[in-house]
């Protein structure tokens, strides 16, 4: 990384921070939607398996 003064760099760094965070949210969410997904489908697996054992 080219370093052209302190002050630009010092807000470069906090605006990676922040994308850098957001990103981390970002993700945590998408995973969190697919393992809500992810329950579902074997939830309703289950219960169409015991329908169709009883």
């Amino acid at each position: 990384m080219m370093k052209l003064s302190p002050h630009e760099d010092s807000d470069h760094e906090v605006v990676e921070r922040a994308s850098l965070v957001s990103v981390r949210q970002e993700w945590r969410s998408r995973l969190f939607s697919i393992f809500l997904i992810f329950v579902e489908l074997v939830v309703v697996i289950y219960c169409l398996s015991i329908r169709l054992l009883l």
